[in-house]
């Protein structure tokens, strides 16, 4: 996963964000994280200026940088191997929605779809997962195959047939099918089936900058409980076009564990996942 990283400023430290974003095509999608980030430090009075980070990196190079100092924030999937390295924000970004997983694939997988009705028959299948996803790994403790490669060759892996699905967020893979609606006709988004796991993105930060992360956690804490949070999702077209694709009637929801997460991450409540 590509993502783009980006900075703010206060009178005293500079504090870096790294902003997650699947293909550089799909900034729009990331407004949400941005917005998401300057609404939790305005409910807490903390002002700040984004300024963006110079390079696209890949998933290692942001914690690496993150460790060092390079970067002071930045976005992940939650796991227990991150919160190991890096002190995390509990309040997921998308609500959970990237946990909820729809499968863009050619038009003549279709009809092979429309038998699945559960995990057995979904098992076969080869699912396409981009170099250091959760996702992968996720798929793999439940038994379904995987097959790993950048971004944009996983496309071309589906044109070709050496997979057979690409699982993607709700509210990813129906922006992702219109911006290549043109130049591969053959791509559809499979109406029938939806894989769910507990699952998203949350802010970290380095352990020696807790009160950024305490600062964050506030803010987000405070939105939620007078209803900005609330508001800002529901202005999310990317997020409510997502919501419609969770509730297509007629969806087959295959739900797998997801043994990566920690014991405080299974304990968050109810009300911060959709």
């Amino acid at each position: 996963m590509l993502r783009c990283c980006q900075r703010w400023r206060r009178s005293a430290p500079i504090v870096c964000l790294s902003c997650g974003c699947a293909i550089r095509s799909k900034a729009r999608a990331q407004t949400y994280p941005l917005a998401l980030l300057r609404l939790a430090l305005a409910e807490v009075g903390f002002q700040a200026e984004l300024v963006p980070h110079p390079l696209v990196m890949g998933r290692p190079r942001i914690e690496k940088a993150l460790l060092e100092g390079e970067l002071d924030v930045a976005w992940f999937s939650m796991s227990e191997r991150l919160e190991q390295l890096f002190r995390p924000v509990r309040v997921p970004i998308f609500r959970g929605l990237l946990g909820h997983r729809v499968f863009l694939m050619h038009e003549r997988r279709l009809a092979d779809f429309a038998q699945v009705q559960s995990l057995q028959d979904l098992a076969p299948w080869r699912a396409g997962v981009g170099h250091g996803w959760l996702d992968g790994p996720i798929m793999e403790a439940a038994g379904l195959r995987t097959a790993y490669n950048t971004y944009e060759s996983l496309f071309r892996m589906l044109e070709r047939g050496t997979i057979d699905y690409f699982p993607r967020a709700v509210h990813e893979a129906p922006v992702e099918l219109a911006l290549r609606a043109q130049a591969m006709p053959w791509l559809r988004l499979e109406p029938h089936v939806l894989l769910r796991y507990k699952s998203c993105q949350i802010f970290v930060t380095r352990h020696d900058k807790v009160e950024w992360a305490q600062q964050i956690e506030a803010g987000l804490q405070r939105a939620q409980a007078n209803g900005a949070l609330a508001q800002l999702f529901a202005q999310q077209h990317d997020l409510q076009m997502g919501l419609l694709e969770l509730r297509r009637p007629g969806r087959l929801h295959l739900e797998i564990p997801n043994p990566f997460l920690s014991a405080a991450d299974r304990e968050l409540p109810a009300s911060l996942w959709l």
